[in-house]
């Protein structure tokens, strides 16, 4: 599997989402050693359901915060199992009627989810239901490196750059020369020139474009 971009596994879940006839996905991944914060790619909208109380009592949460968490699939069984029937109701109502979620261990305290959801119940015997949840387990296993490498490379860069160092990079991945980001910028050609190659050494690439493509690759700067 080869992705290299944040877009490129969002196309790639879609492909996942629309195989299990879901309408909705989400990629969440965190890494504590790096950075408090989760990382998703999804196109979820978030509803007045989504709030800290009602995470704090989703029974689907609770199952994935385990130390062993396992794929599975949800409905409204497991919400008014759990005397959150409210919960599930409520997403219902928002298009969240039940799905597929697949979370795994990456490695360290890497913590990677892969969410499908869809607004109507699943289709098919338990056993087809089963085989597609060894498929999107499999599926997710594929997807771990890359999305660990773009997320834990893309917290590197961003505590390597600061915003400044951000704006050149922009300007040059959109080709513009060293007296054309000085002029943009407002800065001396000098000064600029001296700023481009501190941050080459920093990522440690070959040029200023180089720099800038990389940077934009893992989502460090937006072009």
């Amino acid at each position: 599997m080869s992705i290299s971009l944040q877009s490129e596994i969002d196309t790639k879940v879609k492909s996942f989402a629309k195989k299990f006839g879901c309408n909705t996905y989400m990629v969440g991944y965190i890494n504590p050693d790096s950075s408090e914060r989760a990382w998703f790619i999804d196109n979820y909208e978030s509803g007045e359901w989504a709030t800290e109380e009602n995470a704090q009592r989703d029974p689907l949460l609770a199952a994935i915060r385990k130390d062993k968490p396992r794929t599975q699939a949800w409905g409204p069984e497991l919400y008014f199992r759990a005397e959150a029937g409210d919960i599930w109701e409520a997403a219902s109502a928002a298009g969240l009627h039940s799905g597929v979620i697949a979370p795994i261990r990456p490695g360290g305290v890497r913590r990677m989810v892969v969410s499908l959801t869809r607004d109507t119940a699943f289709d098919g015997t338990a056993e087809q239901l089963d085989e597609q949840i060894r498929d999107l387990e499999q599926a997710t296993h594929m997807l771990a490196g890359v999305v660990v490498d773009l997320f834990d490379t893309h917290v590197d860069y961003e505590s390597k750059l600061t915003s400044g160092d951000k704006r050149l990079l922009q300007w040059a991945f959109h080709g513009c020369s060293t007296a054309e980001i000085a002029d943009r910028v407002n800065l001396d050609m000098k000064l600029v020139h001296f700023r481009l190659n501190n941050i080459k050494e920093r990522l440690g690439a070959g040029s200023a474009i180089q720099a800038a493509i990389m940077a934009a690759r893992y989502g460090a700067i937006t072009v």
